[in-house]
């Protein structure tokens, strides 16, 4: 799992993190030492929400299950998550944050009151900037007018709206318990709002779902707008596609997204566009690699760029536990230095198709960023993985060549690490 489509591939891979009773006290020594090291680098906050109404049977993500309105599982949820805003706050007192990503879960299953203490929580915690992108993660089925102000009030300017299908009859073979009808409603309330921003999902490979169906629900969904669309394809809980339907499934993909162009959108890679260049910052590779991430409620991902990443506590009880008790949650990690920045710059350069020669290396990492690039790229040339453009490389992103780019780039003592975890000490050279 080291590319998925047009999201940031993450590096190094968690499976070569580590579980260890000293990782909280490493995760803050890491915020204030990525502070005093690189604090000028851009830093975003994630927040995830854990609760769903119901697991979907393709959700791949640990949910707690919670239906609308207050209950005790919610409020234990606020109590802690806004203790570790203030614990996090106090090691990495980062200035003029400019994006802000909360997700889940469903975060529009908490009640209005709840996502007004969550968005004053981190405007009393850390330094948003006045111009900030905070984007939502929404379910169409849980808004109202009251939510939706609160929203808007508390700065909320991109809503990202879980669709996945316009069918009744898909979503109940998949277990998505979904109000359809509610869509188009849900649309015309955001943007009575103020809220102008809308990002909107679905999902190809769906079961019972044929590519005539998918591109109905493309055409749909066109018709309300939003700014942003993704196009997922499914992925399997275990194992993965059968290769020719995988590459049936990048078809209805590629045909969605013309669909969407001669509707006047861009396309920006291979499952996305957007409408008059309204993007999601944090969905940009860009951002991942650039910046520091504060990670925020249970399971979610923080790293201190340069120094370390790590894993929140999955469980509500133990993330709450621990938050509760003035102790970061963290349940594993890794430290990392700037070569590891620099090989997650260049595999997500290559593996997103950009050109890359010495000069961009130099200009993101100085004459080491240079000096690194050079026998790699002879070598991977030498490979047929990447290919020559002027004075660049660009990687021509075949199965196996982003496959070598990716072997070439991780370092021996992580692969180490995964090769001992997962193959008990057998695995050989």
């Amino acid at each position: 799992n080291v590319r998925f489509g047009g999201l940031p591939t993450h590096y190094p891979s968690i499976a070569a993190w580590e579980t260890s009773a000293s990782a909280p006290p490493q995760a803050a020594r890491a915020w204030k030492a990525c502070f005093n090291k690189y604090g000028g680098r851009p830093a975003g906050i994630y927040l995830n929400v854990p609760f769903c109404r119901a697991k979907c049977g393709f959700c791949f993500l640990d949910v707690v299950p919670a239906g609308p309105g207050a209950s005790p599982e919610t409020e234990l949820f606020m109590d802690a998550a806004l203790a570790e805003m203030r614990l996090t706050a106090g090691l990495f007192p980062a200035r003029g944050i400019k994006s802000v990503y909360i997700g889940g879960g469903t975060p529009n299953i908490l009640t209005a009151a709840q996502l007004g203490r969550l968005l004053a929580g981190l405007r009393a915690s850390f330094d948003l900037h006045p111009a900030a992108q905070i984007s939502m993660e929404a379910n169409p089925d849980f808004f109202d007018r009251e939510k939706l102000g609160v929203l808007a009030a508390g700065g909320v300017n991109l809503l990202m709206l879980g669709i996945q299908s316009f069918s009744p009859e898909v979503n109940a073979v998949n277990g998505r318990a979904q109000d359809v009808s509610k869509i188009k409603k849900a649309f015309s309330m955001i943007r009575a709002a103020g809220i102008k921003l809308v990002n909107a999902d679905l999902i190809c490979g769906l079961a019972a779902q044929t590519e005539k169906s998918f591109m109905e629900d493309v055409a749909r969904l066109a018709d309300l707008g939003p700014t942003q669309v993704h196009l997922n394809r499914i992925k399997p809980l275990r194992g993965s596609l059968d290769p020719e339907k995988k590459a049936g499934l990048i078809a209805w993909q590629a045909a969605g997204l013309r669909l969407l162009e001669r509707r006047g959108y861009e396309v920006l890679d291979e499952e996305s566009a957007c409408l008059g260049g309204a993007r999601n910052l944090q969905g940009e590779y860009e951002f991942q690699v650039e910046s520091s991430l504060i990670g925020l409620g249970p399971g979610a991902l923080s790293h201190a760029w340069g120094v370390m990443r790590w894993q929140n506590m999955a469980s509500l009880a133990a993330y709450a536990g621990m938050s509760l008790a003035g102790r970061l949650p963290v349940m594993r990690g890794i430290k990392i230095g700037p070569e590891d920045e620099l090989r997650h710059y260049l595999l997500n350069e290559l593996l997103h198709g950009r050109e890359v020669s010495g000069a961009s290396a130099a200009s993101a990492f100085g004459r080491v960023g240079a000096a690194f690039f050079a026998p790699l790229a002879a070598r991977l040339l030498k490979a047929g993985a990447l290919r020559r453009r002027g004075r660049a490389y660009v990687c021509p992103l075949g199965s196996d060549d982003w496959l070598k780019v990716t072997a070439a780039l991780y370092a021996d003592k992580h692969l180490k690490s995964i090769a001992s975890r997962y193959c008990g000490g057998a695995c050989k050279e």
